[in-house]
């Protein structure tokens, strides 16, 4: 998902970049428009299915490990932080934290889960092994504690942190499993091309003219 964000972020900045050199509302122009307006759908409906997904996969895992709450952290404020820089600025524009925390929601409600939020303050941050709970700024994706050695994933140290605050009320209580298993998409068919603003036989005829054909 946040490859998607990206991805969409850098294709509509490009053809902005297209569409500002051109008249407005030129034959160009709308064509253009057109094209962006396509292509956000697209990127929408992309991003709608993926959080469907996902919300499904934490709700039946849940309901298959018999949990009656299910606990997330509380990121409804992250927007009104201080300027972070453009890079992540952007990151956090983009976010659609809201949409899947709805859709957990209504979910885990069907199966008999509630959900609550969780504080994430200093979640990531902490060590959380029980007899260090040193706090840490994590540089990548690994989270090192230079005081007593752990090392795990960052999103899994931040994950045991929210539910340990949730169960006991304070971080580093809980210490992740020792091993973490991704889950990554699974994509079946043929990948959809760019929307160039012109008709698919029209782009297959340029294609032709550059192979010599």
């Amino acid at each position: 998902m946040r490859a998607k964000r990206q991805y969409s972020a850098k294709r509509l900045a490009y053809l902005q970049a297209r569409q500002s050199r051109c008249k407005r509302k030129s034959r160009r122009w709308w064509r253009l428009q057109r094209c962006k307006n396509r292509f956000r759908a697209k990127q929408q409906r992309r991003m709608r299915d993926m959080e469907h997904k996902i919300s499904r996969s934490v709700v039946d895992y849940a309901v298959e490990q018999q949990a009656g709450v299910l606990a997330i952290g509380d990121v409804r404020d992250i927007a009104e932080a201080p300027n972070k820089g453009r890079r992540q600025n952007q990151k956090l524009s983009t976010w659609r934290h809201g949409k899947l925390r709805g859709y957990l929601s209504y979910k885990a409600a069907a199966e008999g889960i509630s959900v609550v939020l969780v504080d994430e303050q200093h979640t990531s941050k902490t060590c959380p092994n029980p007899s260090c709970n040193q706090r840490h700024k994590p540089r990548g994706r690994i989270y090192r504690c230079p005081a007593c050695g752990f090392q795990a994933h960052r999103d899994v140290v931040g994950a045991v942190n929210i539910l340990s605050r949730q169960l006991h009320g304070d971080v580093g209580k809980v210490r992740p499993p020792p091993a973490t298993m991704y889950r990554h998409p699974f994509l079946t068919g043929k990948r959809s091309g760019r929307d160039t603003g012109q008709p698919s036989k029209a782009v297959a005829c340029h294609k032709q003219e550059a192979a010599g054909l």
